[in-house]
């Protein structure tokens, strides 16, 4: 999910200096495919936000009947001392905390990254009229 916006990125920087000058139907081919690839990275944008903001993080716990939100331990049995655990743990607030932060982030960025989209989307025109009569009266033409 992650490779849509970064592609996205990516096309329309080729789109920028990427002309078809001679080739009408793929410009206008191109125009269709960005577009459709502009919602997608802004669907998964937006997924991605809801899924850091209202979520909960992923803390690979598992065993013994363990989840994020409950601990289940246990008690060995050994004849020597054992090494001591620690936990370094931090409130929920502190992710979405950072969460937030990071969110707020992409939206002042995402703002940059659509007006130089649409400068490199717009660059040459928007969309091209295909020029079919003219090609069919030159294949006409002896």
């Amino acid at each position: 999910m992650t490779g849509v916006p970064v592609g996205w990125l990516l096309a329309l920087g080729v789109r920028s200096w990427l002309t078809l000058d001679d080739r009408d139907w793929a410009f206008n081919f191109m125009q269709i495919g960005l577009a459709i690839w502009t919602g997608f990275a802004l669907l998964s944008l937006l997924v991605s936000v809801q899924q850091g903001l209202l979520g909960f993080p992923h803390m690979q716990i598992a065993g013994n009947g363990s989840s994020a939100s409950r601990l289940l331990w246990y008690q060995d049995r050994a004849a020597e001392i054992l090494p001591q655990a620690w936990v370094l743990s931090v409130p929920m607030m502190v992710y979405r905390l950072l969460m937030l932060a990071w969110a707020l982030w992409l939206a002042m960025a995402l703002l940059r990254w659509l007006q130089w989209g649409w400068e490199a989307f717009s660059r040459g025109g928007l969309w091209r009229p295909v020029k079919i009569r003219r090609m069919l009266k030159e294949k006409e033409k002896p």
